[in-house]
């Protein structure tokens, strides 16, 4: 095979192969990671500060997305120094033993009826413990930049956060709720 026969056929193939989805890069400055709580029937909220997505998106191949998050928990926040301190020891989330959580989902499915809404259903991991935990967002994508809000739900005791006398539910609720914003650019 001659070295222009070679080439030819190698521009061939690149030209045949699948478009790669592309891959964005999140902006921390813009994004946000927060949830929200109960303690003795009344609201909380707090902020994690510093995660990290690595995104892999086409908008003609949503079912091809990857979303691989990182969320460092050492930096968790609730503005009330009491929850900031408890919510790091070892009947929580056990920080200085497990200092981060984990997102990995494979595949955005669009929502029938509404326009640039998805699912997906991705797992966590938090404590050692790894369970589905899907997530429904929006995605608008305009020119280079993506923004994605959305939210999810789970069972804090599954995980194991909360554990002995906090395991019940009774003073501070099971249900997490965690919302998101994202922005990115490819």
């Amino acid at each position: 095979m001659t070295l222009k026969t070679a080439l030819t056929f190698t521009a061939l193939l690149l030209c045949a192969s699948p478009a790669l989805a592309d891959n964005w890069k999140m902006d921390r400055e813009q994004s946000r990671l927060t949830f929200t709580g109960t303690e003795s029937g009344r609201a909380f909220s707090g902020n994690i500060p510093g995660f990290w997505a690595e995104i892999s998106y086409d908008p003609a191949k949503p079912q091809e997305a990857s979303l691989d998050v990182s969320i460092p928990l050492g930096g968790l926040t609730t503005g009330n120094a009491t929850y900031d301190g408890e919510v790091k020891k070892s009947d929580w989330l056990a920080v200085s033993r497990l200092s981060n959580a984990r997102y990995v989902a494979q595949g955005f499915t669009p929502i029938a009826g509404k326009p640039n809404s998805f699912t997906t259903k991705g797992e966590l991991t938090l404590r050692e413990t790894t369970l589905a935990v899907p997530l429904t967002f929006t995605l608008v994508v305009s020119g280079d930049t993506a923004t994605a809000t959305g939210s999810a739900s789970l069972d804090r005791t599954a995980f194991g956060v909360g554990q002995g006398e906090w395991a019940s539910g009774d003073v501070v609720g099971k249900t997490i709720g965690v919302n998101f914003t994202v922005v990115a650019t490819r």
